[in-house]
C-alpha cells in the first residue's frame, strides 16, 4: 500500500475488486510510479508530452511488463485509443493541466474518456479557487485536496 494520501484513498475505494487493464489518462511519475506497483493485468500511460512520454518510458523501463506502454498523445484526438476499454481509469489533476496541450477542451474531456472505461473512473483534482479569493482572505492555501470517487459506470447492453 502507498503512503501517498490521494492514492491510499483511491486503493481503499478499490478494495478487493481486481484492477484489471488500468489507464493513467494522463501519467506522470507519481502516478506511475505507484500503479507499476498493484496487481495490474497490465497499465497504459497516456501524456501530451512526448518529451514527458520519453522520461516516463526511460524511468520505468524496467517495472514495464509486455502489455504495459507509454503513449504520448493527445485526448483531444479522437483516434487515440480508439475501441480500448480499461477496467480502471485514473485521471488524477488532469482536467487542470490539459489547458497546455489541448485548450478549451476540458469541459469535453470527461465525456471523451468515458467510453474507456470499463468499470470505474477515478477522477482528483484540486479545488478551484473562488474571484477574488486573495483580497478577502491573504492566508488561503491555493486549493484543497478532495477525496477521489470511483464514478462506477456499468456498461449497458
Amino acid at each position: 500500500m502507498t503512503t501517498d494520501a490521494l492514492f491510499k484513498h483511491i486503493e481503499l475505494l478499490q478494495g478487493k475488486k481486481p484492477w484489471g487493464r488500468l489507464l493513467d489518462a494522463g501519467t506522470g511519475s507519481a502516478s506511475l510510479r505507484w500503479i507499476t506497483g498493484l496487481d495490474t493485468q497490465s497499465w497504459t500511460a497516456i501524456t501530451a508530452d512526448p518529451q514527458r512520454a520519453r522520461r516516463v518510458e526511460s524511468e520505468f523501463s524496467a517495472s514495464r511488463r509486455e502489455g504495459d506502454r507509454v503513449v504520448a498523445g493527445n485526448w483531444s484526438d479522437p483516434l487515440l485509443l480508439q475501441g480500448e476499454l480499461f477496467d480502471v481509469v485514473l485521471a488524477d489533476y488532469l482536467i487542470g493541466s490539459m489547458d497546455r496541450f489541448s485548450p478549451y477542451f476540458q469541459y469535453r474531456f470527461l465525456r471523451r474518456l468515458r467510453p474507456h472505461v470499463g468499470s470505474c473512473l477515478y477522477l482528483a483534482g484540486l479545488e478551484p479557487l473562488p474571484r477574488g479569493w486573495r483580497r478577502r482572505r491573504r492566508t488561503a492555501r491555493a486549493g484543497n485536496r478532495q477525496p477521489a470517487r470511483c464514478l462506477h459506470s456499468p456498461r449497458r447492453a
